[in-house]
């Protein structure tokens, strides 16, 4: 159901990803479905939505040990630069979603 909402989001048809994203929701709730839903209320311009999501989103348990709730992101310095990967929520000219990310810090 994941895919299926990521393809109705590049499509550009948010009601269709919205009701895909909701079921997982209900069903089996993750992180990255609840930011993935609260992108869609944002593209569709829902506010109080957004907000019901977002709440529910602090509500998802990140499956994480302790140990691996503090670790560092990773960083590779090459040719001088810092270069720092990381993932997230992204907004583009083609949409928004969520993936990978890459910032040059120097």
């Amino acid at each position: 159901m994941q895919n299926i909402g990521v393809v109705f989001v590049k499509m550009g048809q948010y009601s269709d990803a919205i009701t895909s994203y909701e079921h997982i929701m209900t069903e089996r709730p993750d992180y990255k479905t609840a930011f993935n839903l609260i992108l869609c209320y944002y593209a569709t311009g829902d506010r109080e939505k957004m907000k019901k999501t977002f709440t529910r989103l602090l509500q998802v348990d990140l499956n994480l040990d302790d140990e691996d709730k503090y670790l560092p992101h990773p960083v590779s310095v090459g040719r001088g630069k810092g270069v720092v990967w990381g993932e997230g929520v992204y907004e583009g000219v083609g949409g928004c979603g969520y993936g990978w990310w890459k910032e040059d810090v120097w």
